[in-house]
């Protein structure tokens, strides 16, 4: 695998790490985690905008072309 680390669009793959991310504290840590909420505006934004906008987005990391987490 490449060390070559970069900053993409998010894609339809990623989404899946995303909700996994956001479903409990053990995504983001029991001291960042911000409670259960619906991932459903993830996946409408993303189907509207790929989440990128004029006033701001979300971009996925990769390290080696595979999103890291």
């Amino acid at each position: 695998m490449s060390d070559e680390i970069t900053l993409r669009p998010v894609t339809a793959e990623d989404l899946d790490l995303f909700e996994r991310e956001l479903s409990g504290p053990e995504g983001s840590g029991p001291h960042a985690w911000s409670g259960f909420r619906s991932t459903a505006d993830l996946r409408r934004r993303f189907a509207e905008n790929g989440l990128l906008g004029h006033d701001g987005g979300t971009l996925s990391v990769a390290e080696g072309g595979v999103t890291v987490r």
